[in-house]
């Protein structure tokens, strides 16, 4: 099976060449950046098996690649990739042996739409699939052994699992004329991962923030300026907290498993559950601009934990957890049988948005962290300061916060964060302790 991708985006070829050998690991995979890459490689090669391709690139667009394969390949099956359909454009009208696959796009979507062509695909016994080493320095740390090739069915490895693969690696192989490395296939899924999540959540985001239809959120905003008086966010923060946060819902209702969790911000007005989540998702964002963490990344990787870190839970389940945590004693989730969903939903939860390739990579672990403490007392790991992800630090301190200052019959924030300053003066947390407290000191005074 041969298979040619030509789309002006470098890291969505990419990332496509690895989700295609992922599935058909005997596959062979040309790459094209633009239109007359495209054309020329389906010259040099009349036994491709499919041809994706993206309609917008330089030098010739989709449609001419189109054509071209038609006059000369008539049978090869061709696949638009793109947000478009094939009727919007005219060269593709009464076309057959032709779909079209929405950018970005799931594995099942890939698999489905090849496997519809009835592609021979051959005896998919391949023990290593290649990778190649721009990728490499893309991922960068390595969790899985790198192998060479040296001849035929013979490989040595080269990269141990944890190794970091750095500029100077990249040039080592480069000087050798070696384009690419090798991984066992048993690892391949897991290998690439964070590296497939990092590409197309962006491209998901990029298309969702050029879309036209708004989206509205049942959250009172008046509950969002009130605590903002009390939290000293800003209306810029506000109003970039909740950008991000219509964003990510509507990147929800496209998924099943997380559904629920659009709809409850979309229709449950009084919903404590949703509003916890926005509060907690207009904290973050104004704690990260005082930390001066401004990467678009971060505020999308903390708007999507922050929504999401709690939808295993109803209403009653949440008032229970609150409960048992402003007492202090977490240990009563493990140790309680009654409580034991609690003690698992931060698993639960962050297992799921692992397979899920539209959400940005380390949001699983942030999730996953959500209930630990500096101390080591939180759940489910019991892990300490230094083994927290620092944006997982971020959300456990402002929901700490919110739920003493806001769930908890008010309070001063302020007066709250200087009692538990020796709770929070260890690693990540103690930076971002003071910068909460920052932001907060600067509060407008309030009338009396």
């Amino acid at each position: 099976m041969k298979v040619l991708i030509a789309d002006d985006v470098q890291d969505l070829v990419e990332v496509l060449s690895l989700m295609i050998q992922g599935i058909f690991p005997d596959c062979e995979v040309l790459q094209a950046f633009d239109g007359a890459q495209a054309i020329a490689l389906i010259e040099k090669n009349p036994d491709l098996s499919i041809v994706f391709s993206d309609y917008n690139m330089p030098k010739r667009n989709g449609g001419h690649v189109f054509q071209f394969l038609r006059k000369n390949h008539p049978d090869t099956p061709f696949v638009l990739i793109s947000t478009a359909q094939v009727k919007d454009h005219k060269e593709f009208n009464g076309a057959e042996k032709i779909a079209v696959i929405g950018k970005p796009f799931t594995d099942a979507e890939l698999e489905k739409v090849v496997r519809s062509f009835q592609i021979t695909t051959g005896s998919q016994t391949r023990t290593y699939v290649p990778v190649l080493i721009e990728v490499l320095r893309k991922i960068n740390l390595l969790e899985a052994p790198i192998f060479l090739k040296l001849s035929g069915d013979n490989f040595i490895k080269v990269l141990h699992p944890g190794s970091t693969f750095t500029d100077v690696e990249y040039e080592r192989f480069q000087k050798k004329a070696i384009k690419k490395l090798w991984i066992e296939y048993s690892s391949y899924d897991s290998f690439i991962l964070n590296y497939k999540k990092e590409i197309l959540s962006r491209e998901i985001w990029k298309e969702l923030a050029n879309a036209e239809a708004a989206h509205t959120l049942a959250i009172d905003h008046q509950v969002i300026m009130d605590a903002g008086k009390s939290f000293g966010w800003s209306p810029a923060t506000v109003q970039m907290a909740s950008e991000n946060i219509r964003q990510v819902s509507k990147l929800l209702e496209r998924n099943p498993d997380f559904r629920e969790v659009a709809k409850r911000l979309a229709s449950e007005r009084q919903s404590r559950l949703s509003t916890l989540s926005v509060l907690l998702a207009v904290a973050c964002t104004g704690i990260l601009e005082e930390l001066g963490w401004t990467s678009e990344v971060f505020r999308q990787k903390i708007t999507f934990a922050c929504l999401l870190h709690d939808m295993d839970l109803d209403e009653d389940l949440l008032s229970t957890m609150m409960t048992v945590l402003s007492e202090g004693d977490m240990k009563d989730f493990s140790q309680d049988p009654s409580l034991q969903r609690i003690f698992e939903h931060p698993m639960k939860t962050a297992d799921a948005i692992l397979k899920w390739n539209f959400c940005p990579p380390e949001v699983d672990v942030i999730i996953r962290q959500h209930h630990e403490r500096p101390d080591g007392s939180g759940f489910p790991l019991g892990l300490t300061a230094d083994q927290i992800h620092p944006l997982a630090a971020l959300l456990i301190l402002a929901e700490d916060m919110i739920f003493h200052s806001v769930h908890n019959m008010g309070g001063d924030p302020e007066q709250y964060l200087r009692e538990k300053q020796p709770f929070y003066s260890q690693g990540e947390f103690a930076v971002i302790y003071n910068a909460t407290l920052r932001s907060i000191t600067r509060r407008p005074a309030t009338s009396s």
